[in-house]
Order: C-alpha cells, then structure tokens, then sequence
C-alpha cells in the first residue's frame, strides 16, 4: 500500500512506480494506492461558541494525505491478513528480500530512526496532547515510512477519538502512530536501516543510500530534483546489478598540534589498512606529509570539496562539538589511546602502537653536514611546560661536557616555540632553520632526544632512538612512545612530581586546565638527575658520531655494559 496525492507525489510516483509493481509481483501482494483525501460534510456554526449550525461545508477527513495511513485499519479489517505500507518516495532494489517473511506474523515491522537522530522532543510533545507513554526509554522514535502489519494490529489506526490535535512538531501521523504503539506496548520488530534508508543517515554510515534494499527520499523538498535523483539512482543499480557493492567514504579532521597529529598515525594506518582498505578516505591536516605513506588516504591543509551523497565525519582532538570530550580526558590519556577511541572506538593492541613516519632523501641529504649526538629540545608552551632558562643552561652545560648536542625548535606563535637557551661553542643552534622533513631526518639520525612534553618525543616515537623525556603536567604513560610493543625501549622520564599529583581531575568534571595550577620549579628535578638519564644509555656507536673535542667520557660509562654509577 502507498500514498499517491498531491501533484508533487504525483511527479515522484512516475519514477517510483515500476519498483513498487515489481516488488509486488515479487512477493504476490496486491498494490493499494490511495490516490485522494475522502471529504465529510462538516458543520459551520454561527459563531465561535454558538451550537447553531447555519451550514455544512465540504472539508478532508484528515489534516493532510499523511493521515491516509489511517485507512490501513480498513484494509486489514476483512480484505487483507498483513500488509506493507511503502511511501511512494521510495525505490526497491531487485534483490529486497520479501518483507512478509522478514517480519513475524505476531510482530509489526517498522525502523526506529531515534537510533540515529533525536526525537525525544517530538513524542514529549505528544506526551502534552495525547497522554503519558509509560516504559518509553527515551529514545524509540519509529519511521513509519515502512511497515509491516498483521491484522491484530489494525487497533494502532483506529481513528482520533475527537479532532485531531495539531502538534508543534512535524510528522503528525506518524507521532500519533508512535504514541498508539509505544502506549498499547504493541510487539516490534525494528527493521535494520537497509529496509529505510533516509538521508539522516548519511553522516553516521557514511556509505551510498544506494548500499540498501529501499532508499527513501524523505527530506527532499523539491519533487523535480527528486525525481532525477531517483531516476540517476536507478540507473546505478542497474550498473552495479547484481553485486552491488558500495566503499564507504570517510573525512578525517585531525585536530591538535603537531604532536597530536603524530599520535594519529597509527589509528588512522590501522583505519585505512584493515578495516577500510577499500574506502575513499580524505584527512584535514596541518601536515599532511605525516600521511603520505597511508596509500588510500588523500591528505589535504584545506578542507576538500567532496561530492559524495554520504560521508561518514570523524574529529580526532576533542572539541565542543564532539562527544568524547565528555567522557574521555585528552589530558590524562595517551595520545595514541584518545585518537584511537575517536577512531575506532577502541585502543590498539601495544604492538600496534608505534607512529609510522617517512623521510624521504632530500631532508636526509639537507641535514647531512650536521651532526650531533643529542638534540634537546627546550619548548615553549603552557607555564606548567615551560622551564626556567637558568635550568635548561645548566642541563646544556653539563651534557655538553660529554655530547655534542643540537638545539632545536620553532618559534610557531606567542604561546609556542622555543626558549633562548645558551647554545654551547661546540654546538649545534637548529631552533627555527629545519622544516618538518628536516627536523625527521635529524631525529632519525640522532643518538638521544632530551625534551619537554612537546611534539619531538612524539615524532621520536617513529624511530629508534634514546628519549629522555621531563614531564611535569602529564604522567610520562601518556606521553612515552610505544616502540616495539613497550614504553620502556630506550627511554627514561625524569620526574620530580606532575601538576596531576597535587590537582587530580575530579570524576564529575568536563575540563581540566593547567591554567593558575602551581609554579613549574616546584616540578622540575635538578638538571642534573636529567644529564645523568642521559649518560646512563651510555655513548652513542662510533658510526652515529664525528671525532669531538669534547671532555672525555667517564670510563666507568665505557668499560662495563651495565648501568654505570653516575660522573656527576
């Protein structure tokens, strides 16, 4: 059965019908179509509250043709056992399966659209008007754009028992059929989405509307472009009979700074390389040469213009918009964990953890007449992030003793770079000369990085090289790399105590800052406890340095292959 009124409904039925034909002759059914509103003689009264009646005027029996779902409670009445209802907006794929089967004869068959969109003000609404809805959770919302119904359900139609109230949402009849079977607790069984598919759908699948067995047109508003859709549509499945298989296609917004993006590498390589090695995915990135290397991925600084009916939107760094801000506290959580779940809606096994990043030759070739053995990195960012220039001077002055050392880092804004420190005579000053593909090709080739909570321990994670890493703000497990299924490879945090110890986050909080939080020389260890970290991975490998005229290194340090006790 179908609803055919209206010259707009009439354009869309031209293209609408064949499916409807085809798909009754499939599954042996008659076709109903109701084609026009029935009129009743209604009472005109002399005035507004007067019971004189001066004439009767011809007037619909219902609001609009929406109302003619009504008129299925007829039809089930003697003539008919069960009975599909499809709006006449709707194509159906050759290979729908037959509802009649599909649905329990004791169930009735409908989608619940509150699945993917919230409807909860429309029936609360209809809670004013038509009475209360015990045991409702909230949430069920059924389209009743498709339905299956046996003739024990033909009460849900009964007509309105006075006039019908108008409601201050839309779809009146079908809040009015939600009310009826929510409040009579009639038996349901919910169609999956390939049986409706709307175009409310579109950012939470992500796939063509094509990739189902009834497509649904609902929303659409001018009946011309409905109609060459629909007939475009078509077309395609025809092209695409009899597989019809459909990629999804996904737009990534990698949010952050550079090293959140970094964090992002292995949930989107996992994303793209296992589940969705087929999908069309696009990604906003600051740096999309961090992506390159994911083969299906087309990365972009801009956002894209893409001409897809669905796309399926993911954010990667929490926002206002995004939900997982709520929940999960990008602070206090790994940064390859919280991209993960923004994802995946998981974690990665450990092994899966580690970034992957490529350098090509040119920044290998541009930074090859340098050479260091650490690079240290005094960044610049929140207070609680940013140590005093004396301490990072005394950490230069002594690791200098032993290392050639290269500072580096860029002066991006007032809230982040890097800091003035001393660069020692025979050092190495990169701080604002190395593009990103440069500054890879150093960390490649580098025996140690000593840094702050900043990006370069994050791009280190794509290598093999010693981390010494000083957190004061976030705990070192949601800092540290994974490399080879572990934190703990060639890695050491050097802690005094972290901002989190004196001010934990508390479990009803949506934010937690660093903002007004203690002074950062209460959570620096002395420079020190950081240069010995440094000497206790021992000296690099005579092929990773140059000949130096540098202090020489302990012996103890070069003699035994155990941790040696500390120079300093």
């Amino acid at each position: 059965m179908t609803i055919i009124v209206g010259p707009g409904t009439e354009r869309i039925w031209e293209k609408t019908h064949p499916y409807f034909e085809a798909y009754a002759d499939k599954v042996g059914a008659d076709l109903i179509k109701m084609t026009e509103i029935p009129t009743i003689q209604r009472p005109v009264y002399e005035a507004e509250f007067s019971k004189k009646i001066v004439r009767y005027e011809e007037a619909p029996l219902y609001p609009s043709a929406h109302w003619l779902k009504l008129t299925i409670n007829h039809w089930l009445h003697k003539k008919y056992r069960r009975l599909i209802y499809l709006d006449a907006d709707m194509i159906i794929r050759p290979d729908c399966p037959n509802l009649f089967e599909v649905v329990p004869d004791n169930y009735m068959g409908l989608f619940n659209e509150g699945q993917f969109v919230p409807r909860a003000m429309v029936l609360h609404d209809a809670l004013i008007k038509m009475g209360p809805l015990p045991g409702w959770d909230g949430l069920t919302y059924y389209n009743t754009g498709v339905m299956v119904i046996s003739r024990f359900h033909r009460h849900v139609f009964n007509f309105p028992e006075g006039p019908i109230k108008p409601l201050k949402f839309p779809f009146g009849e079908q809040t009015y059929l939600n009310h009826r079977i929510i409040s009579r607790k009639v038996p349901i069984y919910e169609l999956p989405w390939q049986f409706n598919r709307m175009s409310l759908m579109n950012k939470w699948l992500g796939v063509s509307r094509l990739d189902c067995q009834i497509v649904h047109y609902a929303g659409m508003n001018n009946p011309e472009e409905t109609a060459k859709t629909i007939e475009k549509d078509g077309e395609r499945w025809k092209a695409d009979s009899p597989t019809y298989k459909y990629e999804p296609c996904i737009f990534v917004d990698v949010g952050g700074g550079l090293g959140d993006q970094v964090c992002a590498e292995p949930a989107l390589r996992y994303f793209s390389e296992v589940l969705h090695p087929k999908a069309e995915i696009w990604v906003l990135t600051t740096w999309p040469e961090l992506f390159k290397h994911l083969k299906n991925i087309k990365a972009y600084k801009k956002t894209p213009v893409i001409t897809r009916d669905a796309i399926f939107e993911i954010k990667t760094h929490p926002t206002v918009q995004t939900a997982m801000r709520k929940y999960v506290s990008h602070l206090f959580t790994h940064g390859v964990d919280y991209t993960s779940l923004a994802i995946l809606k998981r974690t990665l096994p450990n092994a899966l953890k580690t970034p992957k990043i490529e350098v090509n030759e040119t920044d290998r070739e541009d930074v090859s007449r340098y050479k260091a053995d650490i690079l240290l990195h005094p960044g610049r960012g929140w207070p609680i992030n940013t140590f005093p220039l004396p301490w990072w001077n005394k950490v230069i002055e002594i690791l200098s003793r032993y290392y050639r050392i290269a500072i580096i880092g860029k002066n991006v804004n007032f809230e982040h770079g890097v800091l003035d420190v001393n660069c020692p005579d025979c050092g190495l000053d990169l701080r604002d000369k190395l593009n990103l593909g440069q500054l890879l090709a150093m960390i490649e080739k580098t025996w140690c990085l000593v840094t702050n909570d900043s990006a370069p321990v994050h791009l280190a994670g794509a290598f093999d090289n010693h981390i010494v890493l000083i957190p004061t703000c976030k705990h070192p497990d949601h800092l540290l790399p994974w490399r080879k299924g572990s934190q703990d490879y060639r890695t050491r945090a050097v802690c005094k105590k972290l901002l989190e110890d004196d001010f934990p986050m508390a479990v009803n909080s949506i934010e937690w800052t660093t903002t007004g939080k203690g002074s950062v020389e209460d959570y620096l260890p002395e420079p020190e406890e950081v240069a010995r970290a440094v000497m206790k991975f021992g000296i690099p490998a005579p092929k990773m340095t140059q000949a130096r005229s540098l202090g020489p290194f302990p012996t103890t340090y070069m003699a035994s292959k155990e941790t040696p006790s500390s120079p300093i």
